[in-house]
């Protein structure tokens, strides 16, 4: 019997091997990737991304890691739906078509931070439709705030019955790993990034159609291009293993600022790795940030998202369907003699005196609960004075998971409206356009459910348009980032 050679026998069954595993791969992904039609021949794909642990963060031997890259291990416990790419010029075109929103760099008197040539500049020109460079309908959307952002993904879930929002900066980093431990998705050397992300100067200070580079191994088009907005507040890493982290402390920072993942074409090859992590104020309106949406698993089957499943039973026996088929008989009812009646309206009377005392007795303890409470219960504090007018209006809200629906008299569109709510004992406070919904409700988020939540009434507009100014004058350039070890021990963004 002849032996045949292992190693000329190994090359076409390695290949075969990779061959099938690549089919398999391609039918199981093309089986997780679900496509929302958002109407004039736009769609916005989403991929499935499984539950599982990863490390994120750097180890201390990669080169150019920043020091708040500490590694940590991460459970992830719930499925969820990632964008496979940037939401781009197209998509956000077709929100505001649908929605009339005005972008925080619109509706500002300072406009947003655009490229000029040389850096970037604040200028009324400046907005998501005009960064400064030329874009197609595959650029991503730039100059959108982590409030414009929130409105892309309020606008997803009226449109589709599913909520959206950002993704963590734990989910982000897992997505883009895609099972990698090196310093990007591919590889280790900064060679390997320029098939995989756009940066300085290999962008030549201008964003690219999102799908222009390669994507990693579960299909995203990931780093570089633009920043993504994550939910969470910039902190350090806690020590140990986390599950499903998301910081909702805005005070660990020198100053509150959100996450932001993936490096931009303003940026270098370094602020691209998997692990690299940057903040910026939440307002911050500049022409290289940019989000994704995310979604976690949902069950009901009449998600666009997710197809319905269609049951088929078993058909039932002969005997089985005859007896379900057979019509069924009401009970019996009892005779109502005169009587029965008798007895029933002679208990009723015998009751009625101590049910008009125990009402009586009801109505006095909440009058003097309602006394009680006025005295000794200090009420939340309201709006400094001259903030905002006294609420006269019709006012309501409805707690969420995330977040609250505010519903307000219709007059009220376009106005500026205070509220406050409270989360952990903190009582939170904050202002919203009233841009209400079909259902003439506004979500507003807040990152986790309060516990309580006040209107407080149409802010006037003089005092919101002077904040607004002074908001708006306090963001600076995004380079060079200012460096201030005094106040904090990580550097300041933008």
């Amino acid at each position: 019997m002849k032996t045949a050679n292992p190693r000329s026998g190994s090359v076409p069954v390695k290949s075969s091997l990779l061959f099938l595993c690549g089919l398999m791969s391609v039918v199981f992904c093309s089986a997780e990737s679900f496509s929302l039609d958002l109407g004039g021949g736009v769609s916005l794909e989403l991929i499935h991304v499984r539950a599982g642990d990863f490390q994120q963060g750097s180890p201390v031997s990669e080169p150019k890691r920043g020091t708040d890259e500490s590694q940590r291990w991460v459970t992830l416990s719930r499925d969820f739906y990632l964008g496979k790419h940037a939401v781009t010029r197209a998509q956000f075109e077709r929100f505001v078509a649908d929605t009339h929103y005005r972008t925080e760099a619109e509706i500002g008197t300072s406009g947003g931070y655009g490229w000029d040539g040389t850096r970037l500049k604040q200028a009324k020109q400046y907005d998501w439709r005009n960064p400064g460079f030329p874009q197609t309908a595959d650029h991503p959307v730039t100059l959108v705030t982590y409030s414009d952002a929130m409105k892309f993904c309020e606008w997803l879930r009226n449109k589709t019955g599913r909520a959206f929002t950002l993704p963590t900066e734990a989910e982000w980093e897992y997505a883009c790993r895609a099972g990698a431990t090196t310093a990007w998705h591919n590889g280790d050397a900064e060679d390997q990034a320029r098939a995989i992300a756009w940066f300085k100067p290999l962008a030549q200070f201008t964003t690219h159609p999102v799908s222009s580079v390669r994507s990693n191994a579960w299909g995203f088009y990931i780093g570089g291009n633009v920043y993504e907005w994550c939910r969470d507040w910039y902190a350090p890493y806690p020590e140990g293993q986390v599950k499903d982290p998301l910081q909702n402390n805005s005070n660990l920072s020198d100053k509150p600022r959100r996450v932001l993942r993936g490096g931009s074409w303003l940026r270098e090859v370094q602020h691209t790795r998997s692990a690299a992590r940057y903040r910026n104020d939440p307002a911050s309106r500049n022409a290289d940030n940019g989000f994704r949406v995310m979604s976690y698993e949902n069950p009901l089957a009449s998600s666009p998202m997710i197809p319905p499943v269609e049951k088929v039973d078993e058909p039932l026996p002969p005997a089985q369907v005859r007896e379900l088929a057979r019509p069924i008989e009401p009970p019996p009812q009892r005779p109502r003699t005169e009587l029965h009646l008798r007895h029933t309206v002679g208990f009723g009377l015998a009751l009625f005196p101590l049910l008009f005392i125990i009402g009586v007795g009801l109505f006095l303890l909440i009058i003097l609960a309602k006394i009680l409470r006025s005295v000794f219960q200090a009420g939340p504090p309201a709006l400094s004075r001259n903030a905002s007018q006294p609420v006269s209006r019709s006012f309501s809200s409805i707690i969420g998971q995330d977040g609250f629906w505010m519903h307000a008299d219709p007059s009220l569109i376009g106005s500026t409206i205070g509220y406050a709510f409270w989360f952990e004992n903190q009582r939170r406070q904050g202002e919203v356009i009233f841009q209400p919904d079909r259902q003439g409700q506004q979500f507003i988020y807040t990152g986790s459910s309060p516990e309580q939540v006040e209107i407080l009434g149409v802010v006037d507009s003089e005092a919101s348009q002077e904040a607004t100014d002074i908001q708006e004058d306090s963001t600076v350039d995004s380079i060079p980032p200012t460096i201030t070890p005094s106040r904090s021990r990580f550097p300041s963004a933008y």
